[in-house]
Parts: C-alpha cells; sequence; structure tokens
C-alpha cells in the first residue's frame, strides 16, 4: 500500500487538489480506524482488496476463560474473518439499502485512457482491472468482465487513436 500512497500523494495532490492517500490493515487496524471508516464524515472513498489465496491460514484458537467474548470465532481462520469485516462495512451495507452512484464501464474505460495517456511509456501497469469473485462483489457486476472489460479498453483507444503516454510530459520537459 506504501507505492500507492506515494503514487496518489506525488501525481493527484496537487495544486489544492486530489485526495488524501491513506492505507489500514484490517484486522490490526479495524478498531482504530474501522469506526471511522464505517461511521465518520464521508469524505473518503474505499477500495477493499481481498486475497482469494492467501500465503498461509492462521486459525484462531479457543480462550479457555472466553475473556475477549470472541471463543464463537475459534477454529475460523482469519480469511473467513475479513471476509465478514468486508461485508459489514458501512459501504456494504449503505450500498444494500440505497445503491451508489457506480461508474459504468463506459466511464471505466473513459477513466483507465485519460489516465493511460498521461503515463510514461516505460511505466509498466500490472493491473487494469481484476477478478471479482462472484460472492464478494458488491457491485458493478460488469466488473466480473474482466477479458470484456480489458477488450473495451483496447477498442476504445483504436476508436480513439490513442495510446499510453500520447500526453504524457516529463517534469523536464
Amino acid at each position: 500500500a506504501e507505492w500507492w500512497k506515494q503514487l496518489y500523494g506525488e501525481s493527484e495532490g496537487k495544486d489544492g487538489k486530489g485526495i488524501f492517500p491513506a492505507s489500514v490493515e484490517f484486522t490490526a487496524d479495524l478498531h482504530s480506524m474501522g469506526q471511522f471508516i464505517q461511521e465518520g464524515e464521508r469524505v473518503m472513498f474505499e477500495t477493499i482488496v481481498r486475497y482469494e489465496h492467501p500465503h498461509g491460514k492462521v486459525v484462531i484458537g479457543e480462550d479457555a476463560d472466553n475473556v475477549d467474548g470472541l471463543n464463537f470465532l475459534a477454529g475460523k481462520d482469519l480469511q473467513f474473518v475479513c471476509e465478514q469485516a468486508m461485508r459489514g462495512t458501512r459501504l456494504a451495507q449503505l450500498h444494500e439499502q440505497h445503491p451508489l452512484r457506480l461508474q459504468t464501464m463506459e466511464e471505466y474505460v473513459d477513466t483507465v485512457i485519460r489516465q493511460l495517456e498521461v503515463l510514461p511509456a516505460e511505466m509498466i501497469i500490472q493491473r487494469l482491472t481484476g477478478d471479482g469473485l462472484a460472492d464478494d462483489l458488491i457491485a458493478p457486476q460488469w466488473t466480473r468482465k474482466k477479458v470484456c472489460v480489458l477488450n473495451e479498453i483496447d477498442k476504445e483507444m483504436a476508436r480513439r487513436d490513442t495510446w499510453q503516454s500520447r500526453k504524457y510530459r516529463s517534469r523536464i520537459d
């Protein structure tokens, strides 16, 4: 997450504009930042990252005295806990009650192309879209069609006769 914060801070945080990039790691920051994220002022947007295949499995043990009252989680792994935290976010609840205005695929394609045009040609883009799991994806559903989204980006770039770095200006220029 550190490179992401640096990228956004440096590229978007200019001229009194842009976003303040921050990251939290659940479960470590769930109590300290979770309250603000779920119930604080709506001055942010969230991106939640879920690892489909974590490198390891941590199973929660049982506490003989059940001091924290969390023995109902005994035998569950942290992946399960993180998934439940994701589903319990205020954003997920708000979307169920009052669906949020989400980007259409066409708007997303336009956003990606405009971003690619200002990135240097030598910059390697790791991922333009992902594979959201059907059970975890809240919305928009079109994001489940990764190949379709990538094809739309390619087609629109060809239609606009554009490419990565077309509008890039180095700081040295």
